[in-house]
């Protein structure tokens, strides 16, 4: 199957609008509000707020890419499952712990400098809303 030049094209118009549409439209709804972004990020209910709307209105925005060329299949098509979908996750999980861990291995022995001694957003959590916050948003 073979994809024509203005598909890859289209595609990664698509992927920068599903990556960056959603912040920026989070954070025009902030300022006209008068909110401003930074600030409110620093505080746990904001950031969990602001990281669940992000994610609602990325399902929004693959939702209407996904409809607008009925010819090609649907990134929602992806999601049905399969028997061994859940055999095949379960084993997966253990080689991507494994790869995350090496990679800060790595990163922490090569640049020492850029490593922090802690989690500096367990640190923000200091009130069960802010824990409820930070579990809805994850």
């Amino acid at each position: 199957m073979e994809t024509s030049v203005p598909r890859r094209i289209e595609a990664v118009f698509e992927v920068f609008a599903v990556g960056f549409g959603g912040w920026v439209m989070i954070i025009l709804a902030l300022g006209a509000f008068g909110v401003q972004a930074v600030g409110s990020l620093l505080q746990p209910v904001w950031l969990a707020v602001t990281l669940v709307a992000e994610a609602l209105l990325t399902l929004v925005i693959i939702g209407f890419l996904d409809r607008s060329d009925p010819s090609q299949p649907g990134v929602f098509s992806l999601f049905r499952w399969s028997p061994g979908i859940i055999p095949a996750s379960l084993a997966a999980a253990p080689l991507l712990l494994l790869t995350v861990s090496f990679t800060g291995w790595v990163f922490e022995i090569s640049f020492p400098q850029w490593a922090s001694e802690g989690n500096p957003l367990l640190e923000k959590i200091k009130t069960s809303w802010d824990l409820g916050a930070f579990l809805a948003a994850g």
